[in-house]
């Protein structure tokens, strides 16, 4: 983490990475399919000649992204507890994240021009109460399982023009002036 902050260097991961963790590992999720039960009284499946057909039971819906994209997982909160869950005795404390993401996003386009630049703070679901108009994407959604991590998101992806296939290093340079490292005791 020292080198996140002396001289910006910075790994990205593909998505696709993260579901090859321990299933202990707080971290490991399927970050290119996400799944959810809709309610089976609230669907309705009208055949090609207009007949309504009735669902028996819950349907299972499933978000997935065409391609694997990149990504950077961060988090809104500073949340001391959070250390314990992913075995830690530091982190990077970004106190401009507009700059950092400005800078990430001018450093990224280098090694993958062309590709779709976002970030946000992930937008996290129940997947057995679906809520009306709820967001729900493979790329910026989550079980709220995970909720607690309070994770914000950055990512690239390749909009149909490529494949993350394995981790890029990238230099941003120094992010003294906009990060710090803070270590526990």
């Amino acid at each position: 983490m020292k080198l996140f902050v002396d001289e910006g260097i910075i790994r990205i991961s593909p998505a696709s990475e993260y579901k090859n963790g321990n299933a202990s590992d707080p971290r490991t999720d399927d970050e290119m399919n996400k799944h959810r039960w809709e309610l089976g009284d609230k669907i309705k499946i009208i055949t090609q000649g207009g007949k309504e057909n009735s669902i028996i039971g819950d349907l299972k819906r499933t978000s997935s992204t065409p391609s694997n994209y990149y990504t950077l997982c961060c988090s809104c909160d500073f949340e001391p507890t959070i250390f314990d869950e992913f075995n830690y005795d530091s982190c990077v404390v970004i106190k401009n994240p507009e700059e950092f993401a400005n800078r990430l996003e001018k450093a990224v386009n280098k090694q993958l021009p062309g590709w779709y630049f976002h970030h946000n703070p992930t937008e996290y679901f129940d997947p057995h109460v679906p809520t009306k108009n709820q967001y729900f994407s493979a790329t910026m959604s989550k079980d709220f399982s995970y909720a607690y991590q309070m994770e914000y998101r950055f990512l690239w992806d390749p909009l149909n023009n490529g494949n993350a296939e394995k981790h890029i290093t990238v230099n941003l340079g120094s992010l003294k002036d906009i990060c710090e490292l803070y270590v526990l005791n």
